[in-house]
């Protein structure tokens, strides 16, 4: 981290590279003229997401302390991958095979929706 920077300021700029290789992962999925990257961080309850997709949240970070200083943190994620059609499951492993990243729960389905829940150090 650099000095000049306060911890929130790389917390958001890490949180944008997130959205952005997010991006990549669902841009197969994605129609011409979409507005939306099917991509979502923190949406609001009720909000309409287009399917396949991911949601991704803060989780609590992992902090390395050594002579009472932070030296080193590591931003933790809840990502979650969503689809409608439980066959085509090839955005679930992606995530799945990131650096840094494992299964958090058991697949799940919520009025028709599979979920996946995962932990990701980003």
């Amino acid at each position: 981290m650099d000095k000049s920077q306060t911890l929130s300021e790389v917390k958001e700029r890490k949180r944008l590279e997130l959205q952005t290789f997010l991006e990549t992962l669902t841009e197969k999925y994605v129609k011409k003229g979409d507005k939306t990257k099917h991509v979502y961080f923190n949406p609001p309850p009720g909000f309409q997401m287009e399917f396949p997709c991911i949601i991704y949240e803060e989780s609590k970070p992992a902090s390395y302390h050594a002579d009472n200083v932070r030296y080193f943190t590591f931003f933790r994620w809840k990502v979650t991958t969503m689809t409608l059609d439980p066959e085509a499951l090839d955005l679930a492993p992606q995530v799945y095979e990131l650096p840094r990243c494992s299964l958090n729960s058991a697949p799940f389905r919520i009025d028709g929706i599979v979920h996946h829940v995962f932990e990701l150090y980003w």
